[in-house]
């Protein structure tokens, strides 16, 4: 009788251990400076991109970003935004707000040619040298 009770119990962890989701990626520290034509870049993101995967995005402010990214050889997307001027309004009657766009040339962000490779520990990863044309 009591082996009838523990077997559903057995089967039931058996089950949950079988079920358990893979460990997630490893990740490390990184840290590091961003600047335009010799100069920091004010603020803006900085995205570390794994294809298939969700990017690692850091804050960049005064030239400077720091964070946690997953382990690995990365895509490496930079943004920065600044205000422009409002896109037409289809209504003659409603205003618009200013809108941001990003002020960086696309091989920084859409086309990127920027990489990284991340290894586990503490990484110091550059980007001194990134022109405005």
């Amino acid at each position: 009788m009591v082996r009838l009770v523990v077997l559903p119990f057995l089967l039931v962890a058996i089950g949950l251990v079988g079920c358990a989701g893979k460990a997630p990626d490893p990740t490390a520290h990184v840290k590091g400076a961003v600047k335009l034509d010799d100069k920091p870049l004010p603020d803006g993101k900085i995205a570390f991109v794994t294809p298939g995967k969700a990017p690692d995005i850091l804050t960049i402010t005064n030239g400077n970003y720091e964070g946690t990214v997953t382990v690995g050889e990365k895509r490496v997307e930079i943004t920065a935004l600044k205000e422009a001027p409002p896109k037409p309004s289809p209504m003659p009657d409603v205003k618009l707000e200013p809108s941001k766009e990003n002020y960086l040339p696309d091989r920084y962000n859409t086309k990127t040619t920027l990489k990284a490779t991340i290894k586990e520990g503490n990484n110091e990863v550059n980007f001194d040298d990134l022109k405005s044309k």
